[in-house]
């Protein structure tokens, strides 16, 4: 099937009146008419244009005592008016489900993840430059329980990741051991083992086996969640092997006077079709289709504060990727804001910017991406609001890179078939991501 046809009937599920005391739903239907100053984002001659673009946004969370599944996903539809451009879907959705078959000794999981990646990775993700990239992962988990406080858990797991324009495709066999032990109420202490065999359906590209050791910990209470994994990794190919070390630490700590932080690290051997498999930072920088492994090291931060008329949140992050032989060595500092205020009981206002700056080692390829937006908005009814808003982009990329400014101005409608119940769910943090990732969520 399509993945567009795939994730927009996702996210139609969502907007009929489902009941049920395991299953909830957060949606949105939105309607926007764009003015934009340079609608093909180019340097030189820009040409202005109304889009009309359609909006659908969906988060959903069932949980039963054999099943649970979370997701959440955006679909939007562009339509130019004078046809500066053709006519276009972006979309990104994440879904994962876990069956309990056998309580306490067997689950099966499900997980797949629909996007929009860059053909050129040294263009700026945007029209003309993106393609449709899927990420599907399936298998089971068994569990063993040797004595009070010891668990085994044998894992495995088949992938399938695809790409609609470039040859990237590739098939994935992962097999996981985990000794673990809850040494306190708190505290759970393990031993990983994990074996990942990556074969590319196109021949130019190497297949690989990935072996990765490590130990971790893990600490978890109401307000804090600690993983900590420390180990090493061995990829191994027909022509060379390469090691590394392996370290992750995920922190996060909620609740304290609404106040909500989260640090992510991580040091890895890694491609792009592994990230789904680990635990990952809260900001993922447009990814591009690239067969090869490379070292990421990568460290975000992000705080979020929310109280009764108010919110805000910001993140910054840095990464560094360096490759093993694709000469895509690259650094990157990003930061990312956000605000948001109920002005009345009937109108609020919300405002995020993103900045970001990405080198390319060995070129003179370095690309600045900015983003800013800025919104009004007026609730007429429970389940309708209307609203006006700017967004400017720009991107600066010398070396041959893609240089641009946009301004655009929106007036939109926003229909909600149910009041919000799910705050949860990243509906505002689409409209943010949609300033750096150049989308229009």
């Amino acid at each position: 099937m399509d993945r567009t046809i795939a994730v927009a009937a996702f996210l139609g599920i969502g907007l009929w009146p489902i009941t049920g005391h395991t299953l909830s739903f957060d949606s949105e239907l939105e309607y926007q008419a764009r003015y934009s100053t340079n609608i093909a984002r180019v340097e030189d001659n820009p040409q202005a244009d109304v889009t009309h673009v359609g909006i659908a946004r969906l988060g959903v969370v069932q949980n039963t005592s054999r099943f649970s599944t979370r997701g959440s996903g955006v679909f939007s539809y562009l339509y130019y008016n004078d046809e500066t451009l053709s006519n276009e879907a972006l979309f990104y959705g994440d879904i994962s489900s876990q069956a309990i078959l056998i309580p306490r000794r067997l689950n099966w999981m499900v997980q797949d993840r629909a996007r929009q990646v860059r053909v050129d990775p040294l263009q700026t993700l945007g029209t003309g430059n993106r393609q449709n990239q899927n990420d599907f992962w399936t298998g089971p988990d068994l569990f063993f329980r040797p004595g009070v406080g010891n668990e085994v858990i044998l894992g495995g797991r088949y992938g399938n990741i695809t790409y609609s324009d470039t040859n990237n495709d590739n098939q994935r066999g992962v097999g996981t051991l985990q000794l673990a032990r809850q040494v306190s109420m708190p505290n759970r202490v393990s031993l990983n083992g994990q074996v990942m065999a990556v074969d590319y359906s196109d021949d130019i590209y190497q297949d690989y086996d990935k072996y990765d050791e490590f130990l971790r910990f893990e600490r978890r209470t109401t307000i804090t969640s600690l993983s900590l994994d420390a180990g090493a990794s061995q990829i191994e190919r027909e022509t060379q092997t390469l090691n590394s070390g392996l370290y992750r630490l995920i922190l996060e700590r909620r609740g304290v006077g609404g106040v909500a932080l989260r640090l992510a690290a991580i040091s890895e051997l890694a491609d792009t079709g592994s990230d789904a498999l680990v635990p990952s930072s809260s900001v993922v920088s447009p990814e591009f289709a690239v067969s090869d492994v490379f070292e990421r090291n990568r460290v975000d931060l992000s705080i979020a504060k929310t109280i009764p008329d108010q919110s805000w949140m910001a993140d910054i992050y840095y990464e560094e990727r360096n490759y093993d032989t694709a000469p895509l060595d690259n650094s990157a500092v990003g930061v990312i804001l956000g605000y948001s205020k109920q002005l009345t009981a009937y109108v609020s206002g919300s405002m995020a910017g993103s900045l970001e700056e990405r080198t390319y080692d060995g070129s003179d390829v370095v690309e600045r991406l900015g983003g800013a937006s800025a919104r009004l908005t007026r609730i007429i009814n429970p389940k309708i609001s209307v609203f006006a808003g700017t967004i400017y982009a720009s991107s600066d990329s010398s070396g041959g890179g893609r240089q641009y400014k946009e301004t655009q101005y929106l007036l939109g409608l926003t229909y909600r078939p149910w009041p919000r119940s799910l705050s949860e769910f990243p509906v505002e943090g689409f409209r943010a991501g949609g300033v750096l990732g150049g989308g229009y969520y």
